[in-house]
């Protein structure tokens, strides 16, 4: 796993482009992108103090935004150019998306609004965490 780029948004937040390719065979390689962001909560992201605790006590003090892209079965001579397509693309469809002045705050409203659909898959371990209606 290597650190490729790292690109500070014009949001304030930093974005870090990761190379996760890996060798499946001896000419044969999967290529792989990750796109992560990290957050930090902030009670202003949310629209209340019960849902800036409850997304705290799920996630912590940080938030991630994490996105992957990949290609299996690539051949070792395409590597290089599999991987530049993947971060063109990545580039030309989500960083305005990610740029936005918004983003932080849309994101802490995601989490949340994912603890309300599925709260047991929060609960395992956190016995006091409390979701809202």
């Amino acid at each position: 796993m290597d650190l490729i780029e790292t690109i500070r948004l014009d949001n304030g937040l930093t974005l870090e482009i990761w190379d996760e390719s890996r060798k499946i065979a001896e000419d044969t390689v999967k290529v792989a992108l990750t796109a992560r962001i990290r957050v930090a909560l902030k009670q202003e992201y949310l629209p209340g103090e019960e849902q800036y605790r409850t997304v705290r006590r799920a996630f912590g003090d940080e938030l991630l935004y994490e996105q992957r892209n990949e290609r299996a079965y690539v051949h070792l001579k395409d590597r290089d150019a599999v991987f530049g397509q993947l971060l063109s693309d990545f580039k030309e469809t989500t960083m305005k998306y990610i740029s936005r002045p918004d983003f932080a705050s849309g994101l802490a409203k995601s989490k949340f609004m994912d603890i309300q659909r599925d709260p047991y898959k929060y609960r395992a371990g956190k016995p006091d965490l409390t979701v809202l209606n």
